[in-house]
């Protein structure tokens, strides 16, 4: 009686975790399958880079969302500062990453390990779209919709999988990565929202623009910061790590004091 009771919202979990492990690791087997030479081994450093930053970054989710799920009175009001402050932090981080990341493998290992800016700006937009959406999916995590969000991962997979093959034979790696960004806005980018606003009773638009306005202008800003500050540290990677934390820290202290 006890497995019948726990087993739906078990077996809903378990699936959305068997989809988003295949998301997050098919495009680098992808890759490798279709193509040689150096080209995987660049998307495959790039893509191990962004997944760990991806970890750390989540990390305010993942702290917010117990307290999400026990639904004490913040719990909303926390779970809106939350959204909005992931709008600043991951368009700054994606942003810092997509100009930083190119001189750092170049400078720590060597050139030719780059991948390049334009495979890093891709990787970025491709983790900015999961990264706001990580809120609304921990929300939606914390009160149970296990089954809906099994779906939406299962959705984005199989267009993952349906535009990879003739983008990947056609662009290489960036077509497969650029095939993995429209399975993310066939399911994360708007879909989630979507649902997370009708279950949260919020407005999805005004939701939205709050979001990706905020985005919008942190990354402007850090890639810009990022572009000044590569000019002055070409050739040391110690001094692009700094720089890059330096960016990222400059313009969320920004929106900070603008919030205050």
């Amino acid at each position: 009686a006890r497995l019948k009771e726990l087993w739906p919202d078990a077996s809903g979990l378990m699936r959305f975790q068997f989809w988003t492990l295949l998301v997050y690791t098919l495009d680098v087997m992808l890759v490798a399958w279709l193509w040689q030479g150096r080209s995987v081994g660049q998307y495959s450093l790039v893509a191990n880079l962004f997944s760990k930053l991806r970890l750390l970054l989540q990390s305010a989710d993942e702290a917010a969302w117990p307290i999400l799920a026990a639904r004490t009175q913040k719990a909303d009001s926390i779970a809106e500062g939350v959204l909005r402050f992931n709008g600043w932090l991951w368009g700054a981080a994606m942003a810092v990453s997509a100009v930083c990341i190119p001189a750092f493998i170049a400078d720590y290992k060597a050139r030719e390990f780059s991948g390049g800016t334009l495979l890093t700006s891709l990787f970025a937009l491709r983790y900015l779209v999961t990264g706001i959406a990580s809120q609304p999916g921990y929300w939606m995590f914390a009160h149970g919709h296990m089954d809906l969000l099994a779906r939406l991962m299962r959705r984005e997979l199989a267009c993952c999988l349906a535009f990879s093959l003739p983008l990947g034979l056609w662009l290489g790696p960036m077509g497969i990565l650029i095939a993995f960004i429209a399975g993310a806005s066939g399911s994360t980018l708007l879909p989630l929202h979507l649902e997370f606003a009708k279950a949260s009773g919020r407005a999805p638009w005004p939701m939205l623009r709050a979001s990706w306005s905020r985005a919008a202008l942190a990354a402007g800003l850090a890639a810009g910061l990022s572009v000044l500050g590569l000019r002055s540290t070409a050739g040391d990677w110690r001094m692009t790590v700094a720089l890059a934390g330096l960016c990222l820290g400059t313009t969320l202290a920004l929106a900070f004091g603008a919030a205050l």
